[in-house]
């Protein structure tokens, strides 16, 4: 990098950039040639007419918007009395049958894909859940496990808690109970 610098900033390399540039030496016609910005009209906005025959050959985003062109373009049809109007109109009607039925069909699959998208997150949701283990001593009544994690769930959610353990006891076994 330093060999690299010291090779492009020389002096000739400088005086030749200010000549390009037309300051050293002076040269006003040169400089003014530089400045001189040409100006540009802006286009007009487009007109009423010219809008509605966009419109007709946007692609429809929706069922409703294909309707709308394909009424549009009947009316056009009609407006033109030289054109085979039948031969016309049944390929339209053809076309409009199979877009609303694609149409309808994709709406079905965007459902079914969010509704399986839901269903998967759920689910990571479900396996992510870490499965509790009550450690206790002796046997416990259904009572007393929802009791116990009740309380390790208020606990949880404070602050986070050691297990619920009670006093070992020397009579009884221990035994150890899963809650999924």
């Amino acid at each position: 990098f330093p060999e690299a610098r010291t090779m492009a900033y020389k002096a000739t390399n400088i005086q030749n950039g200010f000549k390009a540039t037309g300051l050293v030496p002076l040269d006003p016609g040169h400089v003014y040639q530089k400045l001189t910005v040409q100006l540009r009209t802006p286009t007009p906005p487009p007109s009423r007419s010219s809008n509605s025959q966009s419109s007709c050959l946007q692609t429809p985003q929706n069922p409703r918007q294909f309707k709308r062109q394909i009424t549009t373009i009947k009316k056009r049809i009609n407006d033109h009395p030289t054109s085979p109007l039948e031969r016309v109109d049944q390929a339209i009607n053809r076309m409009s049958k199979a877009y609303e039925m694609s149409i309808n069909e994709l709406l079905i699959v965007r459902k079914e894909v969010h509704d399986l998208r839901a269903a998967n997150e759920k689910e990571k949701k479900k396996r992510k859940r870490s499965r509790a283990h009550i450690s206790y001593e002796g046997s416990l009544t259904a009572q007393e496990a929802q009791e116990l994690i009740a309380s390790r769930n208020k606990a949880s959610e404070s602050i986070p808690a050691a297990p619920v353990e009670s006093e070992p006891q020397a009579s009884q076994p221990r035994t150890f109970t899963t809650i999924f």
